[in-house]
């Protein structure tokens, strides 16, 4: 294992993740884009930021949350749920404003410690331990950069995760979730999935504010999340935002047209 040093603003941060021929170690993505590396310890999990250079004051601050990667193969979990592509970095490379990527518990890492086992990618992979040390994480950043106003933004499920720690957190973060399941139970019927029995669901989960301060972008032909597996998400949720790009789906055109939906996104 190889140990890399950097220094950030009079604070060492630790590489301690190795290559990888298939999916790209955070270091490696880290070094290909010149981007700065750094473990965030919660009470259950370690996770990882990478983020372009940041200096102070910030007046807004995005922090990017992942997909679910690859949690199945050939219908058993797989050992490592890291996907081989990662749209959402693509997304924050993307972003002019001053972004971070926050990996998931038990996501982007090579080797897996024990407290990492199939569930936490399967089953309760938006369970009350995964989203407490997602919004763990996430107050961390915050308090360390402490911008004006910050939003979560997910994708596919992180967009699940950016909601469900946002509700933990206060004042309530902004949220923007990207070709994200909402409603996981009518995702999972209308795959025939097994239920996400552990995790929570948007739709029941996220009451208080109606959807206010709540952006989704939504795929007309995405197959992954069809849009019909949000409409009960959508009735239930009325003050939030919903953006249709008919002709994107799952993986294109978010990231080519990125600063642009940016832009003229309401939040």
């Amino acid at each position: 294992m190889e140990q890399t040093i950097k220094h950030l603003h009079g604070i060492i941060f630790v590489f301690l993740i190795t290559s990888c021929a298939s999916t790209p170690s955070l270091r490696d993505i880290s070094l290909q884009y010149d981007l700065l590396w750094a473990p965030v310890e919660t009470s259950g999990f370690t996770l990882h930021a990478i983020a372009k250079p940041l200096a102070k004051p910030v007046d807004d601050l995005h922090i990017y949350i992942g997909g679910d990667g690859t949690p199945w193969q050939d219908n058993k979990p797989t050992a490592n749920p890291t996907g081989r592509r990662n749209l959402t970095i693509d997304l924050l490379l993307a972003d002019s404003t001053p972004a971070i990527y926050l990996t998931r518990p038990c996501y982007q890492l090579i080797h897996m410690p024990p407290e990492c086992h199939p569930e936490l990618w399967t089953s309760a992979r938006y369970s009350e331990p995964v989203v407490l040390a997602m919004a763990d994480a996430i107050t961390q950043l915050v308090d360390k950069w402490n911008p004006d106003s910050f939003t979560l933004i997910g994708y596919s499920g992180g967009g699940v995760l950016a909601l469900l720690a946002a509700a933990q957190i206060e004042p309530q973060p902004r949220v923007i979730t990207v070709a994200s399941n909402l409603d996981t139970k009518a995702w999972t019927e209308f795959h025939g999935h097994l239920p996400l029995s552990e995790s929570s669901n948007p739709l029941l989960a996220i009451h208080k504010s109606g959807g206010a301060g709540h952006t989704h972008l939504i795929g007309g032909k995405d197959k992954v999340v069809p849009p019909s597996t949000v409409e009960r998400y959508r009735s239930a949720h009325p003050l939030a935002t919903y953006q249709y790009f008919e002709d994107f789906d799952h993986q294109c055109c978010w990231a080519a047209h990125w600063r642009e939906i940016l832009r003229e996104s309401t939040l």
